[in-house]
């Protein structure tokens, strides 16, 4: 099919399952390859959940209701996961990635998937690895533990190739970690065998250079100035840190700025360069496996 899709060029496709006998990675593999190498339009019939996870497809369901096949377009994420359901696939059957890395929320990712792609740019996200939010107050409700605990969320069950980066909301040097992030960390290690990354500093924003993080933030918010200039253990986004901004700062905009600016300066402050390094061999290995 991808000898095919070269050897022609602006000629519309039309493709009848392509997932038989194709593996779940290779199926994303020949989507990516599509979009990117080729330069047809595809018209695909598929029953195949993995490529409904797809950014560069649109994807319209196709039904039979009283003799008379409907078509509607699937485009937010509530109407893909219907599709999903109605192909009968679970979430678990989704998590195919061979590894995944489990963080706070969306700005986390931000910075994990950029620090990434500096050191390990053949990794791509959704084929090597994926990465999913816990939510920091949530982190008192997972486990990495098989035992039957209805309240928790069990890690390993969706993939036992898991790496956790922790917040270690530390407000000074030798500051023992809660209660909550020290189970975790102990419970992840034993069922994995990987030892969570937890923060050096405050937070996962205290990894970025003062002048990346003061630039991204006054670009995203123009009116402000960070007054943060390095400590490890205070919080560069609190109120306490910015000036002239009484509501919350736009952590998204700001990690997408700073990563931008990343190779403005080759800085990697404190063990920043390690737990980059870590994952990356992390990833690698359970690749290979």
């Amino acid at each position: 099919m991808a000898v095919a899709a070269t050897v022609l060029s602006d000629t519309l496709l039309c493709i009848e399952e392509p997932e038989i006998h194709l593996h779940p990675t290779l199926q994303r593999k020949l989507l990516r390859y599509l979009a990117a190498e080729t330069s047809n339009q595809y018209l695909i019939a598929t029953h195949s959940a993995h490529l409904l996870d797809s950014e560069q497809a649109s994807i319209s369901a196709v039904q039979l209701h009283d003799q008379t096949t409907r078509i509607r377009r699937a485009i937010d994420p509530a109407e893909i996961a219907e599709v999903s359901n109605d192909l009968g696939a679970r979430a678990s059957d989704l998590v195919q990635a061979n590894s995944v890395i489990w963080v706070e929320g969306p700005s986390d990712r931000i910075y994990i998937c950029g620090w990434l792609h500096h050191l390990a740019p053949d990794l791509v996200e959704g084929i090597h690895f994926s990465v999913m939010f816990y939510g920091g107050r949530l982190l008192r409700h997972l486990t990495a533990t098989d035992s039957t605990v209805e309240e928790f969320i069990r890690l390993p069950r969706l993939n036992r190739n898991l790496a956790l980066v922790i917040d270690s909301d530390r407000s000074k040097p030798g500051a023992r970690l809660n209660q909550t992030k020290t189970r975790v960390r102990a419970e992840v290690k034993n069922a994995s065998g990987n030892d969570p990354w937890i923060t050096k500093g405050y937070t996962i924003e205290n990894y970025v250079p003062p002048g990346i993080l003061t630039s991204a933030i006054a670009k995203a918010h123009p009116n402000t100035r960070c007054l943060w200039r390095g400590d490890p253990y205070t919080d560069p986004l609190a109120k306490r840190s910015i000036r002239n901004r009484s509501s919350g700062i736009d952590k998204i905009t700001v990690a997408q700025l700073a990563i931008s600016q990343w190779d403005q300066d080759p800085v990697w402050p404190l063990d920043l360069r390690s737990q980059v390094n870590r994952l990356v061999r992390f990833i690698r290995a359970a690749n290979e496996s």
